[in-house]
């Protein structure tokens, strides 16, 4: 089983392949040389019934990558581009802990929401308990 085409079906939203592989992998937190992994990927591209099937596999929904860039907070760029909070509700839903620091600049999602200057995007966090 090749991490590569795993991660890659993750990231274009293959949902047929991930289906018929991912019992077969190993590590299903099993990092890039980029430092991201399977739900990174998918999450960041809003492919929810992937990082669903990833979560039912052991994913771990506050996984990081080497910058301890969070699950949550890649999910929230996409947010930023087609509005749809659904999918931050989900995570948060499945234990997104969405008040986790990256390890590069010790920012929150709240931080980052505040730098990008997205009222909207803020209000979400701080009534979901942003700090």
């Amino acid at each position: 089983m090749s991490y590569f085409k795993f991660w890659e079906a993750c990231e274009k939203g293959d949902i047929s392949y991930v289906l018929n592989t991912i019992s077969s992998i190993e590590n299903i937190n099993k990092h890039n040389t980029k430092g991201w992994n399977a739900i990174i990927l998918a999450a960041f591209n809003h492919h929810i019934e992937i990082v669903e099937m990833l979560l039912q596999h052991g994913a771990l929904i506050n996984s990081g990558n080497a910058n301890g860039t969070t699950v949550f907070m890649y999910a929230k760029t996409k947010v930023l581009e087609n509005d749809n909070y659904f999918f931050l509700d989900l995570l948060i839903e499945n234990g997104a802990n969405i008040n986790l620091r990256d390890t590069k600049n010790n920012w929150t999602v709240l931080d980052y929401s505040k730098q990008i200057g997205n009222a909207k995007l803020i209000h979400y966090l701080i009534e979901k308990g942003a700090q």
